[in-house]
């Protein structure tokens, strides 16, 4: 397998660590992340934030990465989220895309 690059790590970490400028800082400028479970896709740092702070600050989520393939600059990854929500734990699914500077351009996010 290869080595989960390192902006991605960071995201997870900063997550669980509920970091939000952290969490931010992994994103391109103009980064979208699509949240299949929400029904709509979230474009730039400000809905970004917004997202961050009711899904995983709010819920006191906890992402465990699971499994993870890489390809070029594409990460797909199951994962294991546990918090203070319904069910308090749950399957996800990410598909990362990287940009060419390294950062997380595209995030489409969806629970399984």
């Amino acid at each position: 397998m290869d080595k989960l690059p390192q902006i991605i790590s960071d995201y997870i970490n900063v997550s669980n660590n509920y970091d939000t400028q952290g969490y931010l800082a992994t994103f391109s400028e103009d980064a979208i992340i699509k949240e299949d479970s929400l029904g709509k896709a979230l474009v730039g740092k400000k809905e970004i934030q917004h997202y961050f702070e009711t899904y995983f600050i709010n819920y006191q989520t906890q992402t465990e990465v699971l499994t993870y393939t890489t390809s070029e600059n594409i990460i797909d990854m199951k994962v294991l989220f546990t918090g203070n929500f319904p069910g308090e734990e749950i399957n996800g699914l990410f598909k990362f895309t990287l940009n060419s500077s390294g950062f997380i351009a595209n995030l489409e996010a969806d629970l399984e």
